[in-house]
């Protein structure tokens, strides 16, 4: 068993309380956003990039806000509280519709194609896995999003209370290795144009296929570790959690539009 002590305020600034969980996805967000622009940049599409971001972002942040309100309304007393986001209340699922929600209103509202839209999301896909990866981090540290208990030798108390499943950390190094394998991807796909050669495997050779397999993966992911997480009561559905059961659809959605689209080859 390991014992931990919450981190959750790192330091105060004015007054200010900075909030662990809250600087730790800021900095996650920052190091994605700068690596994401700068391979956009190097591509040449770091206009269209920005463009797309800022409707991702904000679309993704109040998704994820939104979600949280809806599942947990008695942590919000007043209009204010809802703004008090440095101290938590987030929801992934929320992120990830917000996200894509954000990327359909870039397309209506800019008129940007399809084709370069597909383009920079799998640009971006790798990265958005990143920042999840790092803020899971600032989850263990807060000590939020924990397992249910555990007797494993890994197993973490938090000040002294029952062990449990670190499922934040659980979380973080399988988001670290689908980081890394969209990477690899992105990679591979870049050498084969540049070659001018396309790949055995149809899927690679088009478009929004890594961002398709970002949602796949990353879905995978939440569903099957959520087994080991903590979730109240009321937040489940017969036998998984509201959390597994988004995931589920997005995980199924994605699926069906890759083989729609080998379909049509």
């Amino acid at each position: 068993m390991i014992s931990i002590t919450p981190y959750t305020e790192i330091f105060k600034i004015f007054g200010y309380s900075v909030q662990t969980w809250g600087a730790v996805v800021a900095i996650g967000i920052a190091i994605s956003l700068f690596l994401m622009l700068k391979k956009a940049a190097k591509k040449k599409l770091f206009d269209d990039a920005e463009i797309l971001i800022s409707y991702v972002m904000v679309s993704a942040l109040i998704g994820a806000r939104a979600a949280y309100v809806i599942v947990s309304p008695e942590e919000f007393p007043n209009f204010f509280s809802l703004f008090m986001i440095s101290e938590g209340g987030l929801i992934s699922w929320g992120f990830l519709l917000g996200g894509i929600f954000g990327a359909i209103l870039c397309k209506l509202f800019t008129k940007m194609k399809n084709e370069k839209i597909r383009e920079l999301l799998d640009l971006m896909a790798p990265y958005f896995m990143l920042a999840i990866a790092i803020g899971r981090i600032g989850c263990f540290l807060r000590g939020c999003c924990y397992g249910i208990p555990s007797g494993l030798p890994w197993a973490v108390s938090y000040a002294g209370e029952i062990p449990v499943h670190p499922t934040q950390i659980y979380h973080s190094i399988l988001d670290f290795l689908i980081f890394f394998a969209l990477l690899k991807i992105n990679s591979k796909k870049e050498h084969l144009q540049s070659e001018k050669i396309e790949s055995k495997f149809s899927l690679i050779n088009r478009k929004g296929s890594s961002f398709l397999l970002f949602l796949i993966l990353y879905s995978a992911e939440r569903f099957f570790v959520d087994f080991l997480r903590y979730h109240p009561a009321a937040e489940y559905i017969g036998a998984i959690s509201i959390t597994q059961f988004v995931f589920m659809l997005v995980f199924f959605a994605a699926f069906w539009l890759i083989i729609k689209k080998n379909a049509k080859n």
